[in-house]
């Protein structure tokens, strides 16, 4: 409470805490000491180490949080679903698979890593929620509308899990094998895509990926491929991202 401001950054945790200093030092024969802020915070983190990286978590599963939150935030804004790597694999190409469909919309392009916001592995995360937020547009419908986010170095990332899992704890994750594995893998909530599957047969992939994901309406990928003329450019993309 003395060191992370709250969402609506009022000033009760600095009236609670300056109350109770002055309680204690009236009441008790405990002598306080403080030092200035830079040093204060150094200290505070010598003493509890765990606490010096932040972990966001969603402000909307608390309606403490929902009621000092400005009017004009949603968590609206968050993904539904993220594609978590691993890199060349063909995660390009399916990142442009999935916004051919017209209710999967991704986050708007960083001027630094492209299509990838690269938040939940990176010094990114320190830039917070808001910042991350600024990416994604208001969806027109919150039902059907499917926000998500590519990024491939999640998948080898170790504080990605946690973060991901704490601030957008119910966003369903993708990922992409290339050579068949010995082990059956079973992760609720967790897709696993064959690339060479992907690369042959991009239309049926991308039917189980409308399954998995429960998006609406079904878009009918064989068609737009052969029709629209797309399908050669997506190979090159395939092919350039080292599948």
């Amino acid at each position: 409470m003395t060191h992370l401001s709250n969402y609506g950054n009022d000033r009760l945790g600095l009236y609670t805490f300056v109350n109770l200093a002055n309680f204690v030092q009236s009441w008790t024969n405990l002598k306080l000491q403080t030092l200035p802020p830079v040093q204060l915070a150094h200290k505070y983190f010598e003493l509890f180490p765990e606490q010096r990286d932040p972990l966001w978590q969603n402000p909307c599963d608390d309606k403490r949080h929902r009621d000092i939150w400005s009017k004009e935030k949603t968590c609206d804004r968050l993904p539904k679903f993220l594609v978590i790597g691993p890199q060349k694999t063909g995660t390009t190409a399916l990142y442009l698979f999935l916004i051919m469909h017209p209710s999967i919309i991704s986050n708007s392009p960083s001027p630094k890593t492209f299509e990838e916001v690269q938040f939940f592995n990176r010094n990114n995360y320190h830039r917070g929620i808001d910042w991350y937020m600024e990416f994604f547009p208001v969806p027109s419908n919150v039902t059907t509308d499917f926000l998500f986010e590519k990024s491939a170095n999640y998948f080898h990332s170790e504080e990605a899990p946690k973060r991901a899992a704490s601030l957008i704890p119910k966003a369903k994750i993708i990922t992409i094998l290339i050579d068949p594995s010995d082990r059956a893998y079973s992760w609720y909530q967790l897709l696993i895509i064959d690339g060479q599957q992907l690369r042959n047969d991009p239309a049926i992939v991308m039917d189980e990926v409308q399954k998995f994901l429960g998006v609406t309406p079904h878009y009918n990928y064989s068609e737009a491929l052969t029709l629209h003329g797309k399908t050669d450019f997506i190979f090159r993309e395939i092919k350039s991202s080292a599948l």
